[in-house]
């Protein structure tokens, strides 16, 4: 039987900002009755956002996304998304991510836009779902994901054995991207490594003078819990900063194992650190370069990655 729902007042999708509700009725417009069918009976509320309409559809970081207002929960063992793009005769859509098909979780602000990415592991591929925010609302986008790493079973369960680095010794590497990832973490979650990687860049001559981004800076953090990768986005040039910020977080139930490459041309100056994600049938990655002057830095932090990987009782709900 259907659940009636008071729907409050038509929506343009162009509210001024981002808010929490505690249960559908509490969204705007078309939203309401469409998440209220979404929910099962029994199934728990922990998080419920309404996100107006971002005017735009790119990110600093190649990312897409459609224009269109959002309500996102998250439940015990998901998310779903309610996505309205107000376009005359098109009703909402809804969308869920099941957290055991989730490979990561992308975050990230450049002024005042901000975005939330899902990189969703299927059968032979990975879809992304990305939505758009203002970055005003960040601490509510911020709250949900923390709400599903509470959430992801078999997290946090053991500690390695070898020496944890402290919280302030973590933020001192990388003051500026360690803020980003600070609202994102649980109480109880211990930092392990931490490893920053400067940027690189390549002059040019011809047809002019100019430079090249070869890996933007990096900072990289283990904690109990799971691996963090903060990007800054590159500026023109080497003397002037970007104003991107872009967070990947994985859960290491969702991580296969993590490597360092080497530069297939011996003249670059750059590795890849690749994490490797599975589910089921499914297998994908994802690479982020790094100064090839911190190979050996970043081999150490890789095998502490696989070491935490495999520790316990990570095993028994590896989805591999």
């Amino acid at each position: 039987m259907t659940r009636a729902v008071r729907v409050r007042s038509g929506s343009s999708g162009r509210e001024p900002f981002v808010f929490r509700v505690k249960s559908p009725e509490g969204l705007p417009g078309r939203h309401a009755e469409n998440m209220a069918a979404a929910i099962n009976p029994g199934e728990k509320l922990h998080y419920l956002i309404y996100s107006p309409m971002w005017n735009g559809d790119k990110t600093p970081f190649g990312l897409e996304a459609i224009p269109a207002s959002h309500a996102v929960a998250v439940t015990d063992r998901r998310f779903v998304l309610s996505i309205d793009s107000h376009v005359e005769l098109q009703p909402p859509t809804l969308e869920e991510v099941p957290f055991e098909r989730l490979g990561g979780v992308e975050l990230g602000s450049a002024l005042l836009l901000g975005w939330l990415v899902f990189r969703i592991l299927e059968e032979d591929t990975v879809a992304t779902k990305a939505l758009l925010f203002r970055a005003t609302g960040s601490r509510h986008f911020e709250a949900a994901v923390r709400a599903y790493r509470s959430l992801s079973a078999g997290i946090g369960r053991e500690s390695p054995s070898t020496p944890a680095i402290t919280w302030a010794e973590a933020r001192a590497r990388a003051p500026h991207s360690f803020s980003e990832i600070g609202p994102l973490l649980l109480e109880e979650e211990q930092p392990q490594s931490c490893e920053f990687s400067p940027p690189v860049w390549r002059q040019t001559r011809a047809p002019r003078k100019g430079w090249i981004s070869l890996a933007p800076a990096s900072f990289f953090l283990l904690t109990t819990h799971g691996l963090f990768s903060v990007v800054e986005e590159s500026g023109p040039c080497p003397d002037v900063m970007g104003y991107g910020l872009n967070v990947d977080l994985f859960q290491y139930p969702a991580i296969q194992w993590v490597e360092l490459a080497d530069p297939t041309d011996s003249s670059s100056p750059c590795a890849t650190l690749r994490v490797v994600l599975a589910c089921e049938s499914s297998s994908w990655h994802m690479d982020f370069p790094v100064a090839g002057g911190r190979s050996a830095e970043m081999r150490r932090f890789a095998s502490l990655a696989n070491e935490l990987v495999s520790r316990g009782e990570y095993n028994a709900v590896r989805r591999s």
